[in-house]
């Protein structure tokens, strides 16, 4: 194979990671949720805050959802999809209930995570998980 060819593979892989890391700067975490089960793929949530959601996901029979927290220069974020209003509304009443120093704490979820999760991909994260 030419080097080239092998230079420009390079470039790209590294426009691409670093393209990944500058989107994902400000998350502090990325939940998804299927069939009322809620799966952390990004980041850290204290285990309250994780039944909370789980908890809602459960009332409003969701099949499909995520969520991301983002920090911004004043305070934090949700971004919900695959909720209605209502139903999201309710995720954001109960993460404003977290301090923003709890979510930076917990440490115990990183010992059980499946090689999705650790690289950040949600598809793969629920394709490794254990059936119940």
């Amino acid at each position: 194979m030419p080097i080239v060819i092998v230079a420009l593979i390079l470039i790209v892989i590294a426009v691409a990671v670093v393209a990944t890391l500058a989107i994902r700067h400000n998350e502090l975490f990325y939940v998804s949720i299927r069939r009322s089960r809620v799966l952390v793929v990004r980041g850290e949530v204290p285990t309250r805050l994780r039944q909370d959601f789980a908890i809602i996901a459960t009332e409003a029979g969701l099949k499909r959802a995520s969520i991301r927290a983002v920090r911004t220069e004043t305070h934090t974020r949700l971004h919900i999809q695959g909720a209605d209003e209502g139903t999201a509304q309710r995720m954001r009443n109960v993460f404003g209930l977290h301090p923003i120093s709890q979510l930076r704490a917990p440490r115990d979820q990183r010992e059980h995570r499946n090689l999705g999760q650790i690289l950040g991909w949600a598809w793969l994260a629920w394709l490794l998980l254990p059936r119940r």
